[in-house]
């Protein structure tokens, strides 16, 4: 018969966290083990997250929690608040893991997509270089991360391959038209999305210009209702 210490050694030795090594499949199932514990932690906190809203006198209001996984991941919870009433749809929860590289922090956002269909969005350590440099930020790291989450609550995804400028060998390109400007990367396999660089709005040009601010056009729309333009887990 197994011993309760042997099986707390299981337990343990099952346990893995995300390394650099991984393959995309790899990261996308090791974000994708944390979510039921997220959404534990997250319900935990929704009398507090209904506290902020109470406070709050503009909407949509980002409330951001960090959490470590029983899994030893470093994550943030994601609060979309819409309204005071946080209940019957008034605020979203989703989740960013967050992976330490040589040159910054890679961020992996778990979303759902229209169909209910779970999700990983990575956002490379590149990509947030290129969101300071362009945003002229002067904030590096996770405060970086985070206020690229509380400017972008939203997006719209567009898969036109001829509309990017990145070379994809591995799969499909995609682009996330986001409130502020443009994450531009690919699709190596279903439900991974890979994010590279970002771009502003001013930046666009050619075929990019109709359809990027078309997009752009809808997620002020949607935010100017204090609605989630992009799907996530409701209260």
């Amino acid at each position: 018969m197994m011993t309760q210490n042997s099986q707390k050694s299981g337990i343990l030795n099952s346990i893995r966290m995300l390394v650099d090594s991984m393959t995309s499949k790899e990261v996308r199932n090791e974000v994708m083990s944390d979510v039921e514990a997220l959404i534990v932690k997250a319900s935990h906190l929704r009398h507090t997250a209904t506290r902020v809203a109470l406070k709050q006198t503009k909407f949509p209001y980002v409330y951001i929690v960090d959490w470590t996984s029983p899994r030893k991941n470093k994550w943030l919870i994601v609060f979309n608040l819409y309204r005071r009433n946080t209940h019957r749809g008034g605020a979203g929860i989703t989740g960013v893991c967050l992976q330490k590289y040589p040159k910054g922090y890679a961020a992996h956002r778990w979303c759902i997509d229209k169909n209910k269909t779970f999700f990983v969005s990575t956002y490379l350590p590149h990509f947030f270089d290129r969101y300071a440099e362009r945003m002229n930020l002067d904030k590096t790291g996770i405060d970086l991360i985070k206020h690229f989450i509380r400017k972008n609550t939203s997006g719209q995804h567009d898969y036109t391959p001829e509309l990017s400028g990145i070379q994809s060998r591995d799969g499909n390109v995609v682009h996330i038209c986001h409130p502020e400007g443009i994450a531009m990367g690919e699709e190596p396999h279903a439900f991974h999305q890979i994010f590279k660089t970002f771009i502003t709005y001013e930046m666009a040009k050619g075929k990019q210009l109709d359809v990027f601010i078309q997009k752009k056009d809808s997620i002020s729309d949607g935010l100017a209702l204090n609605k989630e333009v992009w799907y996530e887990s409701n209260w």
